[in-house]
């Protein structure tokens, strides 16, 4: 009897652990899609046998854990890929969205009413009484000073607006923040609890870290008890961001222009929307915008080489006609002087000025415009490679992952029909075990 009450017993065990491996390979299948989530794997543990006068029988198995498969090293290195091209993409859209504002095709633009307005003046030059010469140099000269107010109103707009995108994206940052937290919370509870991974949870809290690694460049660390220490990268010494159950505070300081964590400045970081956008923010500018000291500094802003050009064509421009073309002093204020009569005696003089070597910087002002050209290509071009190199280093990246924690159908279905077989043997080895010991009642 006792014989045949193990063997019952080890059927039973083994009808329950098959259960839980085809729940578990059906929940591996109906997550196939999702990159969050990491295949479970059923751990059984062989039972501790009985000793007989036989000898040691064995007593089945039981089903010890459900444990994910992830590698944490490919995963990290994976979420730090994914921070640099979001890096790379934000600030090469917004310096696409600048390049359109400064278009130039040297017909149209500003390049293209500079050029109008030195053939006005040739024009003038040949006819230096002309009444509709002098007509076409005043509607050049405010088209010009026109082209470079929209341009420059064009570029404030655009540097208000990420600014805006900068202080929702670092709002949203500090959700994900709160919400890494709280599952950190909730899965070390349930695992001191229950003495097994919070599989699903730890799910969910990988989908939050992916989507603040497209925001921030941040590395993890698993504490014992389950819950991850995330820290912002690029920061010296090191900011952690969650810490069991705290998040820090994020915040966009409007005054200075700079991300701040509880309360101090992030400064540059090397990865994450938010520093593609504070990135292209300084390139493009931070209004009101300055005239530059010195025009041909690499460093200065879009807004500012435009002030520059600006401030040296109405400095430049007056001196050389001997009174006021414009008014105002940068790219904000520039427009055609109300008393602008155009002196036809000095229309030579004027139309050469295009040919002057140095007058914005060390350059002629065709130059200066062409070469702040070509730096917005320049810039858009690194950003796009940079971003082509991230992207594909982060599917390569994902290959690896999904290799390990990704879900195959075809392994699947074969373990769901090996799982179905063992419980169809384990139901035949209860029934032919109750006939016995019918037939041994049936005997007494």
């Amino acid at each position: 009897m006792a014989g045949l009450n193990g063997t019952l017993e080890i059927a039973k065990k083994t009808l329950l652990n098959t259960q839980v491996y085809i729940q578990t390979t059906s929940h591996n299948i109906a997550n196939a899609d999702n990159k969050a989530y990491a295949r479970q794997k059923v751990v059984q543990v062989t039972g501790v046998p009985q000793l007989t006068r036989a000898g040691w029988l064995g007593m089945g198995a039981s089903v010890e854990k459900i444990l994910q498969q992830r590698d944490d090293y490919i995963e990290q290195r994976l979420l730090e890929s994914q921070s640099k091209e979001s890096l790379y993409d934000a600030e090469g859209a917004q310096l696409r969205i600048a390049s359109g504002y400064l278009a130039d095709d040297g017909e149209s633009g500003i390049s293209g009413a500079l050029g109008k307005f030195w053939n006005a003046w040739d024009a003038l030059n040949q006819n230096p009484s002309g009444a509709s010469e002098k007509t076409l140099v005043q509607e050049s000269a405010r088209n010009l000073a026109e082209s470079i107010r929209t341009t420059y109103s064009q570029l404030e707009s655009q540097a208000q607006s990420i600014e805006s995108e900068i202080q929702e994206r670092t709002s949203k940052a500090g959700s994900l923040l709160t919400d890494i937290a709280n599952f950190n919370k909730e899965i070390s509870f349930t695992e001191f609890r229950g003495d097994h991974p919070a599989n699903d949870l730890r799910d969910r809290r990988y989908q939050t870290l992916m989507d603040l690694a497209d925001l921030l460049p941040i590395k993890y660390e698993e504490e014992t008890d389950g819950s991850l220490t995330v820290t912002l990268l690029g920061t010296s010494p090191e900011v952690e961001l969650v810490s069991g159950d705290v998040a820090a505070t994020l915040a966009y300081d409007g005054t200075s222009h700079v991300m701040t964590v509880d309360g101090q400045p992030a400064g540059s970081l090397p990865g994450g929307e938010i520093e593609g956008l504070v990135k292209s923010l300084n390139q493009i500018g931070i209004p009101p915008g300055t005239v530059p000291a010195d025009p041909d500094d690499p460093n200065i802003s879009y807004m500012d080489r435009l002030n520059g050009f600006a401030n040296s064509l109405i400095s430049e421009v007056n001196t050389v006609h001997g009174s006021n073309v414009y008014s105002g002093s940068n790219a904000t204020d520039i427009q055609l002087d109300g008393s602008f009569v155009p002196d036809g005696n000095v229309a030579l003089d004027m139309a050469e000025l295009q040919h002057t070597a140095s007058t914005v910087g060390t350059q002629s002002f065709d130059k200066y415009l062409a070469n702040f050209q070509n730096r917005i290509g320049l810039g858009i071009e690194r950003a796009e490679n940079q971003k082509e190199f991230y992207a594909s280093l982060g599917s390569q990246l994902q290959s690896e992952q999904q290799s390990i924690s990704g879900v195959s159908i075809d392994e699947e279905m074969v373990d769901l029909l090996k799982n179905q077989q063992i419980y169809q043997a384990a139901a035949k080895i209860v029934q032919h075990t109750a006939d016995m010991l019918n037939a041994v009642i049936n005997m007494v």
